[in-house]
Formats: structure tokens, C-alpha cells, sequence
């Protein structure tokens, strides 16, 4: 099975037939918080997660050198950070970070293989594309449709606001609700993984809006949960844009 790395590929190598990818385990830890500084959000919902991948090498009737594929290699995997790591014929990816080292054997053939490890942070798969639903105009509500297994942080655009008081929950459940109050502008995003609101034209911060009262922090979405927007104009949509977790 062929796959590529941040993507890059390389004729030499696959993964060996046969090779499943581990299940990702759920890791829990337990945090402290508070919404009333904004401060740099230290909760941590998973753990890194650390796993192998037998590597095939693909030699051809030319021959190589054991210190061209090691280098061959070494570069196919090397990255500043965690990479997209995606198999052929599959419709989801991970995200991690090859770790090493490799060994390739002095004596090898085209059914030699190696183990190459890998660390990601996510204790997760990733779906390959992102899924976008909007509010209608007329409810302002919208029910998540999503192949998502595990909650997930949606990116919140709003337009057409009005007033000074816009609500963003699930099921109206106070407990699960986003709250902006004050003088609305008539875009707005909210950025829960970066952990800001801005307005959406001029990327002015707009964090000073946030109620104490909403839950930020924690705001996710799963399949079959209703959206509910709730503001004063008549036009005012939320479109929700969200990454599709697989376990």
C-alpha cells in the first residue's frame, strides 16, 4: 500500500499489505479552569500517542545502496512538526510525527521491511475533508450531520448581526452555549481552537465580548446536535466549519 507524508511520496517504499492501524485509545486528565482571564487554555483532552508502521522497500532491478535508501528515506519522513501521514485508498489521514531511528539490514531485497515510529498528537483520525452547515434564516437553527465518532471544535462564522447580544448554543442548553454581549458588529468568527474572536472583514480582536457564563472552552459539536443561533436580526446565520473525528 503506497502513502505519503507531508505530502511526498517515493516509488521505493509502501506500507506492507496487511498492516492495520492500531486503535487510538482515549487518554483522560483532569484540569483546573477559568473563563474569566481568557488566559492560554491549559486543558488537555489526549495524551501523545505513539505507534509503528512497517515500512516495504520497494527495490527495483536497479541497484540501490543501503545508504541511498536510508537517505532516500530519511528525507521522505523528516518534518518540522506533526505532518499529514495518509495511506492510498483511504478517505481519512493522521497527524503525527516520525520519531526514529530506522534500521535498514546490510542485506536486503525488495521484501525487506523496517519499522518506522511515529507520535501524534491526536488520539484521533481525521476524515479528509472538513464539513461546513450553515443556520437557516428563517429557524437559525441547523442539526449536525457529520460521519464525526468523537465531539469535535467547530470554527463559528456569523453574519448579519444586529443588537448587542448574540447567542450561539446546542439545544438552547445554557450549559452549552457561546454568549457575545455588547456592541455587535455585523460579522463576527469565533475561533475556538486559537482561542479568539475577531471580526471577520477587519481581524479586529473581539474577545471582550465573550459572557463569563459561556462555555468556550469546551464548545463541541457531535452528529445529531441542533444548533440554535439567537440574535435580533432576521438575516443572522452561523456557519459552522468542523474537522470529521474517526476513531
Amino acid at each position: 500500500m503506497n502513502f505519503s507524508y507531508n505530502g511526498q511520496e517515493d516509488e521505493l517504499f509502501a506500507i506492507q499489505e496487511g498492516f492495520t492501524f492500531p486503535s487510538f485509545s482515549k487518554q483522560v486528565q483532569y484540569h483546573e479552569s477559568t473563563h474569566s482571564d481568557f488566559r492560554r487554555k491549559r486543558r488537555q483532552n489526549r495524551q501523545p500517542f505513539t505507534f509503528q508502521v512497517p515500512i516495504i522497500l520497494l527495490q527495483g532491478r536497479d541497484r540501490i545502496f543501503r545508504d541511498d535508501l536510508t537517505a532516500r528515506l530519511s528525507r521522505l519522513l523528516y518534518s518540522d512538526g506533526p505532518e499529514i501521514f495518509k495511506a492510498e485508498d483511504t478517505n481519512w489521514y493522521f497527524i503525527g510525527e516520525f520519531t526514529g531511528p530506522f534500521y535498514i539490514p546490510p542485506h536486503f531485497d525488495k521484501f525487506t521491511t523496517t519499522e518506522v515510529q511515529f507520535v501524534s498528537p491526536y488520539s484521533h483520525k481525521f476524515y479528509d475533508e472538513e464539513r461546513t452547515q450553515t443556520t437557516g434564516t428563517t429557524t437559525k437553527r441547523v442539526t449536525i450531520n457529520s460521519k464525526t465518532q468523537i465531539p469535535t471544535v467547530p470554527l463559528i462564522e456569523l453574519t448579519g448581526l444586529s443588537g448587542n447580544d448574540v447567542q450561539v448554543s446546542i439545544s438552547e442548553d445554557s450549559f452549552r452555549r457561546i454568549r457575545l454581549s455588547g456592541n455587535l458588529p455585523e460579522n463576527l468568527t469565533i475561533d475556538i481552537e486559537n482561542e479568539t474572536i475577531y471580526e471577520t472583514n477587519s481581524g479586529l480582536d473581539r474577545l471582550n465580548l465573550l459572557r463569563i457564563d459561556s462555555a468556550f472552552e469546551d464548545f463541541k459539536i457531535k452528529n445529531g446536535d441542533v444548533v440554535v443561533l439567537t440574535n435580533a436580526s432576521d438575516t443572522a446565520q452561523a456557519k459552522l466549519t468542523y474537522k470529521e473525528l474517526l476513531l
